[in-house]
């Protein structure tokens, strides 16, 4: 596994352009990845897609990819194996989009509901983000593990809610 390393810049309703402060609609597309990403540091091709499902995020109607994340379900759990911003994002006040960190993880809580797992969703988190995800995520260790952490109950219920409504 791969230790996650995702800046979660806001938890908006969506995505947010940075320059308008507008909240812009978004769609979600599995894809199968050939080769580097424009705009991406890790190559996603490494990711074994025999195991793993690949989600981009992208602005509605807009082909360039936002987002990116690996994931594959398992038995009560969603596994969240790698997530990462497009580069444009990443920068403070510079980038285009805010959001994308927080929606990535809160399409899979969306999966996992979807699955039965009860928004239940886990990952490896980098050693210095640990408070970081638990602070922004509301994720939590697992217990008597070092980087395993979790997002579900009442969190994964805020994630679920800040990105897709109460109605989900």
């Amino acid at each position: 596994m791969i230790g996650i390393d995702i800046e979660i810049d806001e938890l908006v309703p969506c995505l947010t352009c940075r320059d308008t402060k507008k909240v812009v609609d978004t769609e979600f597309e599995y894809i199968s990845v050939k080769g580097k990403l424009k705009g991406f540091g890790f190559n996603w091709h490494e990711i074994d897609t025999s195991e793993f499902k690949i989600k981009a995020l992208k602005v509605k109607g807009c082909k360039e990819i936002q987002g990116l994340m690996a994931y594959k379900q398992e038995t009560g759990a969603v596994l969240v194996e790698l997530v990462e911003s497009n580069k444009r994002n990443v920068e403070k006040k510079k980038g285009s989009y805010e959001g994308v960190g927080g929606h990535l993880f809160a399409e899979a809580v969306r999966l996992s509901f979807e699955a039965g797992k009860e928004g239940f969703v886990y990952f490896i988190s980098k050693t210095n983000l640990i408070e970081y995800y638990k602070k922004t995520l509301g994720a939590e260790l697992l217990v008597g593990n070092l980087q395993i952490m979790q997002i579900r109950d009442q969190n994964a219920q805020k994630l679920m809610e800040q990105y897709y409504g109460a109605d989900e």
